[in-house]
């Protein structure tokens, strides 16, 4: 079995009397990987701090990464999943602040099911202005892959759909936030999300 290692998360925030980190794990629906062995693999996710074995992550699906092209059905899996978890933290009232795809995991297990599981954590904070910190972890997300932006589109639909508690009200909304969005308020620089 392989472990999973919380020591640097349970430390950066054990003195943090503003975050509680345990209620943040339990309402964002986040699992310790030893209650990740269950029956519905698509709710849940693990948290940890270090590889795991036989797992892979996200810039494998980046450009120039080696299964960005021909393994369509495995990226749509990971995007999709990794999308809808995050609408879950959000929904918490959290957000990652470094949704990079290479702090995303996943690894095919029986059945082709696919798991997925967050690392380099130490980052995740509570939101104080939700709206921008959904397009901070959106748009950390979509400059990496650079996906075609009818595929940007299509899973920002399906992070409007994961949501309970919907902060945007529209996919033409969120797009409009991501391709105008600036690091810094005074910045001139835009970043691409797409590769089209």
């Amino acid at each position: 079995v392989t472990r999973c290692y919380y020591g640097h998360i349970h430390g950066r925030y054990s003195s943090d009397a503003n975050f509680d980190y345990i209620f943040m794990m339990d309402k964002s629906n986040i699992r310790n990987f030893n209650r990740l062995f269950g029956s519905d693999y698509s709710n849940k996710i693990s948290l940890i701090t270090e590889y795991l074995d036989n797992t892979q992550d996200g810039r494998v699906f980046m450009p120039g990464g080696k299964l960005r092209d021909g393994n369509k059905d495995l990226c749509k899996n990971f995007c999709e999943g990794h999308i809808k978890h995050l609408a879950t933290l959000h929904d918490a009232g959290y957000f990652h602040k470094a949704f990079h795809p290479r702090n995303l995991l996943f690894r095919t297990i029986d059945n082709n099911k696919t798991e997925l599981f967050w690392i380099d954590v130490a980052r995740l904070r509570k939101a104080k202005d939700i709206k921008r910190s959904i397009i901070v972890d959106l748009h950390t997300f979509f400059r990496d892959m650079l996906l075609p932006f009818e595929e940007v589109k299509r899973l920002v639909g399906i992070y409007l759909v994961a949501v309970k508690v919907p902060v945007f009200q529209s996919v033409d909304e969120i797009t409009y936030e991501l391709v105008n969005f600036k690091r810094r308020a005074f910045s001139k620089r835009v970043y691409k999300i797409c590769c089209d």
